[in-house]
């Protein structure tokens, strides 16, 4: 009980460490980015494509995944630092799903020593700052794993096996 706690705390500390990070150091998430670009075209265009030959929009030129797409046209309306935020509270809550299924698996200090690993790498620690799609990627293969790690848990649990069927279809769809 005592490391659900510590975990708990830690991503709390966390997530105020990384909105004063931001708020502190970044003055926007769109310096040097291409979601402002493919942002435009789909206001002005409607559609995600972001490379231009003699300046018209070349189809389908987009390298990104569209689940994050869809995500950021849906949120960006409020603020793009609203989208960060999301992202930071995506991130705990990965790292917290990941405590899990290390605790199912090996032991509780285990998953405590992983949730400081994956919380303070400093590349996911500056991935989080940026508009990027691995933070929505993270947090759903993070889901797939805990789902497959339940799902060979529990062979006669019909429910369980068909939420974990579903949530492997879609998500091998959309990355």
């Amino acid at each position: 009980m005592k490391t659900n706690n510590l975990v708990i705390v830690t991503l709390f500390f966390f997530i105020i460490i990384k909105i004063l990070y931001y708020n502190i150091l970044f003055s926007s998430p769109l310096n040097g980015s291409e979601w402002i670009k493919l942002y435009n075209n789909y206001n002005q265009n409607l559609n995600f494509n972001y490379f231009e030959l003699d300046g018209k929009i070349i189809d389908f030129s987009n390298h990104r995944s569209i689940f994050y797409q869809i995500f950021l046209i849906s949120t960006v309306k409020i603020s793009f630092e609203f989208v960060i935020y999301i992202q930071i509270i995506l991130s705990s809550v990965t790292a917290y799903i990941f405590f899990q299924l290390v605790k199912k698996i090996y032991s509780s200090n285990t998953g405590l020593i992983f949730v400081f690993i994956f919380l303070f790498f400093p590349l996911s620690f500056y991935l989080n700052l940026n508009l990027n799609e691995i933070n929505i990627f993270l947090f759903l293969f993070s889901i797939y794993l805990y789902l497959s790690q339940e799902f060979i848990n529990n062979k006669g649990n019909f429910y369980k096996i068909f939420i974990y069927k579903v949530f492997h279809k879609y998500f091998i769809y959309f990355f």
